[in-house]
């Protein structure tokens, strides 16, 4: 046995030990909530699948059989268990999907395998696992293989969904670097899976080794990263929770309803000519709270209540500039609510890229 494969072995067993205690760990936590059960759960399942991964690459199932035990289990185990872990950890204002228990139906098709395979002869055994893993036969066990595929396609699935939450989360509400970070975890994770899984179905020694290897990677990767920035995972709760109570303060309002009526507060009674506007002077016009308010500007509308009001402000003195071309500039601003030139100047050539002067010259 060379080096390299010597390392990327004994690397994959020490990954497996870490997971195993990480989920020892779960143990010791006195008010162990549905979160912790998961982890112990999705821990037990990947150390242990890392061990039967380094015991196949290194040959020892051949003399050991049943090392493989419960194998294709713990495989179908890892999705769900991994999938709800992200809900309850990550994404704590999402709800579990109903009915979980039919996430768990594919394990117990597997389980059913795992049984079929402990009660063969232990001679079977080594035989079935010689034709399935060394022998690079991929028309020796189909039905196998395509378990083990099958397999590959639930975790795909799994995290595939989570990808998507994780791009939306990002699109819609946040451009936190946390969540891109969390993404490319995700991304990583699959292509690992698709490789260690398709060293079964392919016949490829070297495939799932190399898979499980990715694997062990990224998670000895992860561990002194969380050890190093113990609030990684917390800044991801972060922005997940601060998006929820953000939602929360609009759930019951009819938004729709509450624009139309802050667009008519400006077109039609014209509030914006008040110099001494608050955004809790327009809250209360429209009897919403002030955060209410902000979050329909920032979420809705894409702007912030200066820049909202300013807007109408320069559209009126627009309209002015031009009906009344002696009029001045002056008292324009102060007209359609500025209480200073500076801060006329300032909003008028930012929304129009030129003077309240150059304007009315190029348009009269």
């Amino acid at each position: 046995m060379g080096t390299l494969e010597t390392v990327t072995n004994n690397f994959i067993f020490f990954s497996g030990g870490v997971s195993l205690l990480v989920c020892i760990s779960e143990l010791w936590v006195r008010k162990r909530r549905m979160e912790n059960y998961l982890s112990l759960g999705l821990f037990f399942c990947f150390g242990t699948l890392m061990f039967q991964i380094g015991f196949i690459a290194t040959g020892a199932v051949l003399e050991s059989p049943q090392l493989m035990y419960l194998h294709m289990t713990f495989l179908y185990l890892v999705g769900p268990f991994g999938y709800f872990c992200y809900f309850l950890i990550v994404l704590p204002y999402d709800t579990l999907p109903a009915r979980k228990i039919i996430y768990l139906l594919p394990a117990v098709i597997a389980l059913l395998f795992d049984v079929y395979y402990i009660l063969m002869p232990a001679e079977s055994q080594v035989r079935f696992l010689q034709e399935l893993l060394y022998t690079g036969e991929r028309s020796r066990h189909i039905w196998v293989r395509v378990l083990y595929a099958l397999a590959g396609i639930q975790i795909f699935v799994y995290l595939g969904i989570l990808v998507i939450r994780f791009i939306m989360l990002w699109i819609k509400e946040s451009h936190a670097a946390i969540i891109i970070i969390s993404i490319c975890f995700l991304i990583y994770t699959i292509v690992a899976s698709m490789l260690e899984v398709s060293g079964y179905s392919l016949a490829s020694l070297a495939q799932l080794k190399w898979g499980g290897f990715l694997m062990a990677f990224i998670f000895i990767f992860s561990f002194p990263v969380s050890q190093r920035y113990p609030r990684f995972l917390q800044l991801i709760m972060d922005e997940a929770e601060k998006k929820s109570r953000a939602r929360s303060l609009i759930g019951n309002l009819d938004v729709d309803r509450t624009i139309i009526r802050l667009k008519e507060c400006m077109t039609e009674k014209k509030l914006f000519m008040n110099e001494d506007l608050t955004l809790k002077d327009l809250a209360g016009e429209l009897s919403v709270t002030v955060h209410q308010l902000s979050q329909i500007l920032n979420e809705r509308l894409a702007t912030n209540f200066n820049n909202f009001v300013n807007r109408y402000r320069i559209n009126e003195s627009k309209m002015i500039l031009l009906d009344e071309p002696d009029r001045s500039v002056l008292s324009i601003a102060y007209a359609v609510g500025f209480n200073t030139k500076s801060s006329f100047y300032s909003a008028f050539s930012r929304f129009t890229g030129m003077t309240p002067q150059d304007y009315r010259r190029e348009n009269l």
